[in-house]
């Protein structure tokens, strides 16, 4: 028999994996879980603050049509009993 038959016999009747083994495996996959929550949560909130930033120009834009409609009068609102025509304020 060859010198390292024995040592081969013995890795190839090892079945499974040790206790050991599967924790560090667990271990392992818990930290790149972490990390890619926290990737994500860090990719989301970068969107919501582009998103509020979009969303406060289009505001922005309406206020200033709304301005440029009113000529320039800021305190005037439309009159529900008169088809929406200007009150003086």
């Amino acid at each position: 028999m060859l010198p390292w038959g024995n040592k081969l016999k013995k890795l190839l009747k090892k079945q499974g994996f040790t206790l050991v083994e599967l924790i560090i495996v667990i271990a392992i996959i818990a930290v790149l879980a972490v990390s890619a929550f926290m990737m994500l949560t860090k990719w989301l909130g970068k969107s919501r603050d582009s998103r509020r930033l979009s969303d406060l120009g289009t505001i922005k834009k309406a206020l200033e049509i709304a301005y440029s409609d009113t000529d320039n009068q800021v305190n005037q609102y439309p009159d529900a009993t008169n088809s929406g025509a200007i009150l003086d304020p």
